[in-house]
């Protein structure tokens, strides 16, 4: 597992269909970006989605963060959870929820346990995800397929899920220098 001194690379997807879900989406990359150890937050465009599964009627919000930081992937997905409740996600994983924020790749690691696994599993199969990460980082590598971030989504069916682009980049002011 990687060292939390030096600075790696880590992409989140972020989503958001109860409440108000923009600020939902802010509220959580500033809560992130004041995180002791994030170094730098930058947040993709925001684009409505049309739900996948069993989630409600209300459409998504959806942006991925890049953050520059010198946390574990573990110590990140602790931190992520923790948002994700303070912003008042309960169980189950599945169904309405007024933030979700899923790790999806961490510098070119490949990793499994019980409670994550990177890259993301179903990364490569949702637009949703995959054009706000093409946005950021169109050319970084699944660390799996070896394919780029614009690659795999040029690989995906007409991506329907997606209505179109809701909103500019949140722009978050860190507080300290991580």
């Amino acid at each position: 597992m990687h060292s939390s001194t030096r600075t790696s690379r880590a992409y989140i997807g972020v989503g958001s269909n109860q409440g108000d879900r923009l600020s939902s989406i802010a509220t959580a990359a500033q809560m992130l970006a004041e995180t002791p150890g994030v170094c730098e937050l930058t947040c993709s465009p925001i684009y409505e989605t049309q739900p996948m599964g069993p989630v409600g009627p209300e459409t998504f919000l959806n942006a991925v963060f890049e953050l520059s930081l010198r946390l574990s992937p573990m110590q990140l997905l602790s931190r992520l959870q923790e948002i994700e409740t303070e912003l008042g996600r309960r169980p189950p994983r599945s169904g309405a929820r007024p933030i979700d924020l899923d790790l999806l790749i961490y510098d070119d690691l490949v990793f499994q346990n019980d409670v994550l696994t990177i890259p993301h599993p179903r990364l490569t199969k949702r637009a949703f995800v995959l054009q706000p990460l093409a946005d950021l980082a169109p050319d970084i590598c699944h660390p799996e397929s070896g394919f780029c971030v614009c690659e795999l989504l040029a690989l995906l069916p007409k991506p329907n899920e997606i209505i179109g682009r809701f909103a500019d980049p949140v722009v978050i002011a860190l507080a300290h220098a991580g």
